[in-house]
């Protein structure tokens, strides 16, 4: 939805998608949206400079905070300055000494910070981009509730656990 709720989940066989009209039937079921969320602390989102890989720079702003939302119906948000980066589906254990699997479904796009000004080190999402290919994003969440993942599209996020 536009408002970013998610009221049903499904998936489909697959189809190859071709020119003109294409029909699927997805099987879908209602999400509770009223479970309770649980915010983790993302105290950093950083992606590498292209012009220096080795230096990080900020994603959409100065302040790079945020919150990595997970919720009991299995459904993640990833927030930083209010911006959605990432959304998806989640398993595991979100506790210190546990391990968080993610499964994006959709992401932000990154524009590259540009590097004819070099006093502007951040860089900004772009369009919504729909996952094609899932793939699981493991998050080993230290004995001290540290965790350091990366995103598919190249956001380095890290962030601590509350005990």
């Amino acid at each position: 939805m536009p408002d970013g709720s998610w009221y049903y989940t499904g998936t489909s066989s697959s189809f190859t998608v071709e020119a003109g009209e294409n029909t699927v039937t997805v099987k879908m079921k209602e999400i509770n949206n009223d479970v309770e969320n649980i915010p983790i602390s993302v105290t950093s989102a950083y992606c590498p400079n292209p012009s220096e890989p080795s230096n990080l720079v900020g994603i959409g702003g100065l302040d790079t905070t945020g919150n990595l939302i997970i919720d009991n119906d299995g459904f993640f948000e990833l927030m930083t300055n209010d911006v959605s980066i990432s959304k998806g589906k989640w398993r595991g254990s979100a506790n210190q000494g546990g391990t968080l699997y993610l499964t994006e479904y959709i992401y932000s796009s990154i524009v590259p910070p540009d590097t004819s000004e070099p006093s502007i080190q951040m860089v900004y999402l772009d369009k919504t981009i729909i996952v094609t290919s899932l793939s699981e994003i493991p998050v080993q969440i230290n004995s001290d509730g540290y965790f350091r993942f990366t995103l598919k599209n190249g956001a380095i996020i890290s962030g601590n656990v509350a005990p």
